[in-house]
C-alpha cells in the first residue's frame, strides 16, 4: 500500500461510533410502539375473562366427550351446543 493512503483499520472507529450512535425513532415508529402496548395490556386485563370461559368450554366438552361414550348422543349434542353457546357469548 502506499503511504496515506487509508486502510481497514483507519475505518475501523467510525464504523463502530456509527454503530454505537442511537438512530431516532419516526413519529410512526413511537406510534406503533404506543399501539402494541395497549394490546399487550389490554390482553392482560382480559385474561383472567379468558381463562374462566375456556374452563367453562372445556367442562362442558368433557362431559359431553362422557355422554357420547356413554352413548347419550343427544346429550352429548345438547352439552356440545351449550360449550358453543358460552363461546359465541363470550
Amino acid at each position: 500500500m502506499e503511504a496515506g493512503q487509508p486502510t481497514v483499520e483507519d475505518n475501523q472507529p467510525i464504523i463502530e461510533e456509527v454503530k454505537s450512535t442511537p438512530v431516532d425513532k419516526s413519529a410512526e415508529e413511537i406510534e406503533q410502539e404506543a399501539q402494541i402496548k395497549k394490546q399487550d395490556e389490554k390482553k392482560e386485563r382480559l385474561r383472567p375473562k379468558f381463562e374462566k370461559v375456556k374452563t367453562k368450554v372445556e367442562t362442558k366438552k368433557e362431559d359431553a366427550a362422557s355422554k357420547f361414550k356413554q352413548g347419550n348422543y343427544a346429550e352429548a349434542i345438547g352439552l356440545y351446543k351449550k360449550a358453543a353457546d358460552i363461546l359465541e357469548t363470550a
